[in-house]
């Protein structure tokens, strides 16, 4: 076997090894791709459902005790305990 011969054997299976990772990175950088893509959509999903859950609750806290949100509170009554205490520090 003359030295030529050699030197192209190894340079055929440098190229087609060469070839064969070059594929198999393409193919695992797609599934990177994939996998990024729906981790983000998965994330955007839940955090959209976390902030109306919270706006939910939030909305709901707000409209508790309706004798809050009328004209004249704190009561009077209220007013007169608190008076109280705070006369009596």
């Amino acid at each position: 076997m003359a030295e030529g011969e050699d030197v192209g054997w190894w340079r055929s299976w440098l190229q087609q090894s060469y070839q064969a990772v070059k594929e198999k990175s393409s193919e695992a950088l797609e599934f990177m791709k994939r996998d990024l893509t729906e981790f983000t959509q998965v994330v955007q999903h839940d955090t959209a459902c976390t902030i109306a859950a919270t706006a939910s609750v939030v909305k709901e806290k707000l409209a508790g005790p309706q004798n809050c949100l009328t004209p004249g509170f704190p009561s009077s009554a209220w007013r007169r305990r608190r008076g109280r205490s705070q006369s009596s520090l």
